[in-house]
């Protein structure tokens, strides 16, 4: 059967087609271990089980594509042994790394290179030299290209540069591969490079591939990386079906290495069209704005629609949260449910999001963040975790700031926040826990003395440094737990440990001798990100988001209030210093100058806001913010567009 391609816009009903096809299948098909489903993320991936019968459920592989690869390379690695003579540990299974020890690993060697004369054109830190080198390598592999040529690439496209830093970062990624495949570790950079270098296309594999899987499900195609889109169309025609859906609207994940002009290129041709040219998730109005913005940004006309947004205008950023808190409060009043809004602002700081939070319960409004940075430390449960953690080590010479004793007091022992940062007025001044005096006792009242005094107890107990894992566990299990309303936390301090533990098993292989407490505790702080952990989202609640969050999620909203309008954060394009996403893409030959910046800015800019109003069903609210955090003018893009192109209602 010749595999079928389904081509909308957003929200044309894609998605649904595809389980609807699946759904049949399964009812002619027993056989549902040999469907492969892939999805874009774990979102997504959730979306798509709750949505087909539990009884077949279980038998079908919905995955991503990297969890697949991932587990391909655990069955067949024996096979990627025999053909990479690089791996010198020759184990049953490689160990997989986490985000945070691959990091460490990393910023180790940009240090040392440091130390010795590289990277001085640089004005960055280890850790964002490190990650803009990790971020080079896993968007070239991912787009097919050899890591070897990661830097002459970068070096061809950015002439005005200095070629010796792209050198001193191919000297970094060099020893970093190099020690993870000597050990048979893996992160997943190597994952891509070993499954499509070593193990994809070796017969053994190939075979037992097409016994294995007869039936191709993939959805968001569009936002499919070229590894991925070349595996599809290398095992296409192994498929008895196949059922492709892809959005004309997509490429929001262009800046992680999706390429949709790739996509078709490769596969449009070897498949029949089903063309769907509804829209089940956005109005008229939505969507001739969205068409009319896109044709103004990116070809520069000049069209106006009539479709109505209102605008709230302010100063400073504090006005921008009271005034998105009175918007959705006017909102509610006037019918709608929570769960039919959705706040989403370019950039969200910790501070913003919980201000946004704490405005709309005080309301009685429930709220829900969608954006999770991936950083621990960004974790509630966790901050206060590792701060109990440094309270406990005073010999590593850490002091936990005074927000984050306060935090925590508050947290643990249940403490407003004013008594909570008398107490830590107190402790920060002492550089260590220890016993208060008579007149903080006082201030902060007897009862939060007596859960301090039981901190200090039970701290009291522990005198000499365990690895850190079990130190993690015995704080777990012996203090956090019993706390109030540590039930729902205990997930995330579980991970915290498994990532101690994880982190132990590397570093004893790659520097064996030591206490790797310290180093962990000090990863974390720095905001180095760790496994993503994902809330079940609720049914009925405020969804606070960035526009990639929320693109990223399964999601449609009856009122979108857009926040901070004349912010270049919307238009960011996710170059940076060291790193460049598009140079990597298979559509990419040219030098990168001002213009081609300015024309990615104006593709990503106009590529979120068509696919945020084509899920957007009835209105939209733009909160415009005047001034940046320093009291300068914001001067980005979209406002203006957004003033040129609709009727603005104040």
């Amino acid at each position: 059967m010749t595999p079928l391609l389904i081509k909308g816009q957003a929200g044309s009903g894609k998605t649904t087609y595809l389980i609807n096809k699946l759904m049949e299948l399964t009812e002619r098909h027993s056989r549902t271990d040999e469907i492969l489903f892939f999805t874009l993320n774990k979102p997504n991936m959730n979306h798509i089980r709750k949505n087909i019968d539990l009884v077949i459920n279980t038998g079908i592989n919905i995955t991503t594509f990297p969890r697949f690869i991932t587990e391909e390379l655990m069955l067949f690695w024996p096979a990627v042994l025999e053909n990479c003579s690089r791996i010198e540990v020759k184990e049953p299974q490689p160990v997989l790394i986490d985000a945070l020890t691959a990091h460490e690993i990393m910023r180790k060697i940009v240090e040392r290179l440091q130390r010795e004369g590289a990277f001085l054109d640089i004005k960055a830190t280890s850790d964002s030299i490190s990650l803009e080198i990790m971020h080079n390598f896993s968007r070239a592999v991912s787009s097919l290209i050899d890591y070897h040529d990661i830097s002459n690439i970068l070096i061809s496209s950015h002439p005005n540069k200095n070629p010796i830093v792209y050198k001193d970062m191919e000297k970094a990624l060099d020893e970093y591969i190099d020690l993870l495949l000597s050990h048979g570790l893996i992160d997943y950079g190597l994952t891509a490079y070993l499954y499509n270098n070593f193990l994809r296309d070796t017969e053994i594999y190939r075979k037992q591939f097409e016994k294995r899987f007869k039936y191709l499900f993939v959805d968001n195609l569009e936002e499919s990386n070229p590894s991925m889109v070349s595996f599809i169309s290398s095992f296409l025609n192994s498929f008895e079906e196949a059922y492709l859906a892809f959005s004309t609207d997509g490429g929001y994940s262009m800046v992680l290495g999706a390429s949709p002009s790739y996509a078709l290129n490769e596969l449009e041709g070897r498949c029949s069209i089903e063309d769907l040219d509804k829209s089940y998730t956005s109005s008229e109005s939505m969507i001739n704005l969205s068409n009319a913005l896109q044709s103004n940004i990116n070809d520069g006309t000049f069209n106006i629609v009539s479709s109505p947004v209102r605008l709230v205008e302010c100063e400073y950023k504090s006005d921008m949260v009271y005034s998105a808190v009175e918007e959705v409060k006017k909102l509610i009043s006037a019918g709608f449910k929570p769960g039919d809004i959705s706040l989403i602002a370019p950039y969200l700081d910790p501070v913003t999001e919980e201000l946004l939070i704490s405005g709309l319960k005080a309301s009685g409004i429930p709220a829900f963040p969608l954006t999770n940075t991936g950083r621990l430390i960004d974790q509630p449960f966790i901050s206060n975790a590792v701060t109990l953690t440094l309270l406990a080590h005073p010999w590593w010479d850490i002091h936990p700031t005074h927000s984050e004793l306060k935090d925590t007091f508050t947290a643990c022992f249940d403490m407003d926040p004013v008594r909570a940062s008398i107490l830590a007025d107190f402790v920060e001044g002492k550089n260590t826990l220890s016993h208060l005096d008579q007149k903080t006792i006082m201030r902060i009242g007897f009862n939060s003395n007596d859960k301090y005094e039981r901190l200090l107890d039970w701290l009291s107990t522990y005198t000499e440094e365990i690895p850190i894992d079990s130190f993690l566990e015995k704080l777990l299990w012996d203090y956090l737990i019993p706390l109030p309303a540590a039930g729902e936390n205990i997930m995330a301090t579980k991970m915290l440990i498994d990532m101690a533990s994880g982190y132990i098993k590397i570093m004893e292989v790659i520097s064996p001798g030591k206490m790797y407490g310290r180093d962990f505790i000090t990863s974390v702080k720095r905001g180095v990100k760790g496994i993503e952990i994902l809330e079940e989202m609720p049914d009925d609640a405020v969804i606070i988001a960035t526009p990639y969050s929320y693109l990223m999620n399964p999601l449609a909203s009856k009122v979108q209030i857009w926040l901070d309008a004349s912010d270049k954060d919307w238009e960011d394009n996710g170059v940076r210093p060291l790193s460049n996403p598009y140079v990597f893409l298979p559509e990419w030959n040219g030098i990168w100058t001002t213009y081609t910046e300015e024309l990615y800015s104006r593709y990503m800019l106009s590529n979120r806001i068509v696919n945020l109003l084509k899920r957007c069903r009835d209105s939209l609210i733009v909160i415009d913010c005047h001034l940046t955090p320093r009291f300068t003018e914001q001067n980005g893009m979209l406002m203006e567009y957004l003033q040129n192109t609709c009727r603005i209602i104040p």
